[in-house]
């Protein structure tokens, strides 16, 4: 038995139960961190198998954590995974290359099965010679629109800002358009890149340049700009502060079953947050008790 969608709160309910999708949570037999309300023990199967799980490429170090993670406590649960951006994900859906996938980019108008297992958010990056140290959205969003061109309108050096972006089909790019652009579009001065990695080393290598990466791509050999005042970390993103936050689904045709149905129960259960935690911020905050 599966229970409708309810259990995140704050914005993300308010964004998901506005949609057409088909999301519910798996039935677990303990409660999810910080539910509302008692969630029904399903039924699951042991039988050894392999499961064939994708993911975004923003989400590779998450299914990285999952194989190990999970495999400790079931050996005999063997996963297959898959990395690709979003359009190439689904692809791979509807031709059953994979029978699940993770992302933290679902489409409102999507009717496929979903349920939540942790958060994601998109980290604003910037080389480390700027002299600023933070952005508001509408100033990002100007950047790229390529209305502001120059750091120096910004109260930065007088530099040419130098734009870097995820390619179409990508997740992370849909999500920040979502976010940031709405219906405006990217520059077309923007360079293109294909991956978080990718993005990490040219805004690390190119002074005056920005970008964006999901959260658990951000290291040391970028800055990273505080949004509206708020910096990106696990408090701020399970608290709903930082602005640029995004919900991280199992995604596929139909309700799970078997030992894809405990694999995502597991997800959802306090060890499986913790491992999400590790790269990611999980559903709530640890402590969390909310009625």
């Amino acid at each position: 038995m599966l229970m409708p969608f309810s259990n995140v709160t704050g914005d993300q309910h308010k964004i998901m139960v506005s949609t057409r999708r088909t999301i519910a949570t798996v039935a677990l037999a303990t409660m999810l961190v910080g539910c509302r309300g008692q969630i029904l023990p399903a039924t699951t199967t042991t039988t050894p198998g392999v499961m064939r799980i994708g993911t975004t490429t923003a989400l590779s170090p998450l299914i990285d954590d999952i194989t190990l993670s999970y495999g400790n406590s079931h050996p005999a649960q063997l996963i297959d995974s898959h990395y690709a951006n979003y359009e190439t994900m689904l692809r791979y859906l509807y031709d059953d290359e994979v029978t699940y996938f993770i992302s933290s980019h679902l489409p409102p108008e999507s009717q496929l099965w979903a349920a939540p297992i942790g958060q994601d958010a998109i980290v604003i990056i910037s080389n480390h010679n700027s002299a600023l140290d933070g952005l508001t959205t509408e100033q990002l969003r100007g950047i790229y629109q390529g209305q502001i061109t120059s750091w120096g309108e910004l109260g930065g050096q007088h530099e040419d800002i130098i734009v870097f972006s995820r390619e179409n089909g990508s997740g992370t790019r849909a999500e920040f358009e979502r976010m940031i652009m709405g219906r405006r579009q990217v520059t077309a001065n923007a360079h293109v890149v294909s991956a978080n990695s990718y993005i990490i080393a040219s805004v690390a290598d190119t002074p005056g340049s920005i970008g964006y990466v999901s959260m658990s791509y951000a290291n040391e050999s970028v800055k990273i700009f505080d949004i509206d005042g708020i910096s990106p970390c696990p408090e701020t993103i399970y608290s709903n502060l930082y602005p640029l936050r995004s919900t991280i689904f199992v995604i596929g045709l139909e309700e799970p079953g078997g030992h894809y149905r405990a694999l995502i129960g597991w997800l959802q259960s306090p060890e499986g947050q913790e491992t999400i935690a590790e790269h990611y911020s999980p559903l709530v905050g640890p402590g969390s008790n909310q009625k």
